[in-house]
């Protein structure tokens, strides 16, 4: 399994690949210790192959033997035929912060959902099942809790001191006490 730091360098090179004007800025953007070819002319027009630090087994593969990744009429339509391959087995890197806010709105939704359950049981003097609810609400809100300071901590906003005063949410983050839309637009 490639991490992310992996996946983020190759694809940075590629986006500059990509943007090249000519073939050999296209090259010259791959760092040195990358093995790539260009061959061609022949038959097939030229061909382009290279093998990204960290790049799945298939990747290598397919390096190793020689064969080209992509195939064009000129140099930058091999190279580029060569990128799309490339990103094609190499996926783009996670969006992290988008996953840990995803998290955190799923558990906030969730337990201001179950909150609701609890004060109808109790309402209805349901006692035992309210107890039962309450029970799930505390450890889903902790959950909650716990993924909103996620997001402080991946942006390198709080720590077990306390939080960075500079954003109005920091403190409504590490209470655990944002909104999901809050949550979504929290940068």
């Amino acid at each position: 399994m490639i991490d992310n730091a992996v996946r983020t360098a190759i694809h940075e090179v590629l986006d500059r690949m990509a943007g090249a004007s000519t073939p050999g800025v296209a090259l010259d953007a791959i760092p040195a210790d990358w093995p790539r070819f260009v061959s061609g002319p022949d038959a097939h027009g030229f061909h382009f192959s290279m093998r990204p630090a960290g790049a799945p087994e298939m990747v290598d593969r397919m390096y190793g033997r020689g064969y080209g990744m992509g195939r064009g009429t000129t140099q930058m339509e091999a190279i580029l035929e060569g990128i799309a391959w490339i990103r094609r087995c190499v996926p783009e890197p996670d969006d992290i912060l988008g996953t840990l806010k995803d998290r955190a709105i799923a558990l906030t939704l969730a337990a201001d959902a179950l909150n609701d359950l609890y004060v109808r049981l109790e309402a209805d003097s349901s006692e035992e099942q309210a107890r039962v609810a309450n029970a799930e609400v505390q450890r889903l809100a902790s959950a909650a809790d716990a993924a909103q300071y996620a997001i402080l901590r991946h942006l390198g906003r709080g720590d077990p001191d306390g939080w960075d005063d500079s954003h109005p949410l920091n403190e409504a983050m590490w209470t655990g006490q944002a909104t999901p839309d809050q949550i979504r637009h929290y940068s």
